[in-house]
């Protein structure tokens, strides 16, 4: 018997702390089980999405490989209207802008790339689609000769160990005239490549600045 009362002497400040505080237990209960619910619904939805953006896709490469056709529009807008944060939808912005920028159809191709970026700038977002689509449009920018622009796409990787990244800046801040500013970004890009054929040409710009 005192073995029976000992033990629900234990568990009585549980019983009070819960009796005291079980309007917000309930509450912190209730958005945990939204909060699984709707995990768990994101991910079916997600799975959902990313099987018809795949189905797409596939018609979408099968079209653009014909001539003129009429349907790849069709399947490409239907990926970026209705699956855009798919990686399919992804690819297809970046291999679309790249044949657009090939035929020199530029504003098309900043729109594909321009898209890539809102969906990939996300915190889980790809940082590789990201950072070719801002090196592609600030290519695109330069060759229009709107700096600020083309300098504005590279402005996160201002601290970045990419030689690549540096030779550009270098390449718009000298058709800007800002000579000072692209021979530092020439300096610094040589700093960080290794490969000789690289190193001759950022030498070649930086001596003709020079």
């Amino acid at each position: 018997m005192n073995k029976i009362y000992d033990n629900n002497m234990k568990f009585l400040p549980i019983l009070k702390f819960i009796e005291q505080y079980k309007i917000y237990i309930l509450i912190i209960a209730l958005i945990f089980v939204a909060f699984l619910a709707y995990f768990f619904t994101s991910k079916q939805i997600m799975m959902a999405s990313n099987e018809k953006a795949a189905s797409i896709y596939k018609n979408w490469s099968t079209e653009i490989q014909k001539e003129n056709s009429d349907q790849a529009d069709f399947y490409f807008n239907d990926l970026v209207s209705n699956h855009k944060n798919t990686g399919y939808t992804q690819i297809a912005l970046l291999i679309n802008g790249t044949f657009h920028a090939n035929e020199n159809n530029f504003e098309k191709a900043l729109e594909n790339f321009e898209d890539l970026i809102t969906i990939t700038n996300k915190r889980n977002g790809d940082k590789v689609l990201n950072k070719i689509a801002r090196i592609n449009s600030s290519r695109i920018y330069l060759s229009k000769n709107l700096h600020n622009k083309a300098l504005k796409k590279l402005d996160i990787y201002a601290d970045t160990s990419d030689a690549y990244i540096h030779e550009l800046i270098g390449d718009i801040l000298v058709q800007k005239n800002d000579t000072e500013l692209a021979k530092k970004s020439y300096e610094k890009s040589l700093s960080l490549y290794s490969d000789e054929g690289s190193l001759s040409i950022v030498t070649i710009k930086l001596n003709n600045i020079n």
